[in-house]
């Protein structure tokens, strides 16, 4: 199954780690509503880097407290070039975002691309300082054309009368998890 409607996402993400590996790196934060396919987006990223031959690394945050690699700065097997991801960065720890912070200063002449997600609305103040450093991507809600294809694709065909009427309405896209931005663009 393919990621349905995030072309401009993939495009975006794809754009930003192509100026990192030419020498401007930078972090990538990436904000959606619980639901609307981020981890789907990120994962369809990391593939296509691989593919590409680039280096990867996916950093996870382990429960309970949201402790990361970052957790106690930044460790010293940071790759040298490639693309990291942290996905669920609204639960990470505090420590995580202040190594993040540091991070987004440093990344500017180096090729490394930082990409974390994170829920949008989740403590917005407490994300206020990093979304100031680093690059924002907002993802939006799929547009109806999307979840058709989506329902299409997850139905093998023709979705039944009541799972389009489901989709239908304004809080439809909202809960589709398989998925213009607002984004300051990559650095350089």
């Amino acid at each position: 199954m393919g990621v349905v409607g995030r072309d401009e996402s993939l495009r975006l993400l794809s754009d930003a780690a192509t100026a990192a590996l030419d020498g401007r790196g930078s972090l990538l934060v990436v904000r959606a509503d619980p639901g609307l396919g981020l981890s789907t987006l990120l994962d369809a990223h990391l593939a296509a880097m691989r593919a590409a031959g680039v280096p990867t690394r996916r950093l996870a945050v382990l429960p309970p407290r949201g402790r990361t690699a970052l957790s106690d700065g930044v460790p010293p097997e940071w790759p040298e070039h490639g693309v990291v991801v942290l996905d669920d960065l609204h639960l990470a720890d505090d420590a995580t975002l202040l190594a993040l912070h540091d991070l987004a200063q440093q990344l500017h002449d180096q090729p490394v691309l930082v990409v974390a997600g994170r829920h949008r609305g989740a403590e917005p103040e407490r994300f206020a300082c990093l979304d100031r450093v680093a690059d924002v991507h907002d993802l939006p809600p799929l547009d109806d054309d999307a979840v058709r294809a989506l329902l299409a694709e997850l139905t093998d065909g023709d979705p039944p009368e009541d799972l389009r009427r489901l989709a239908e309405g304004p809080a439809a896209t909202r809960g589709c998890s398989r998925s213009s931005p607002r984004t300051t663009g990559p650095r350089g």
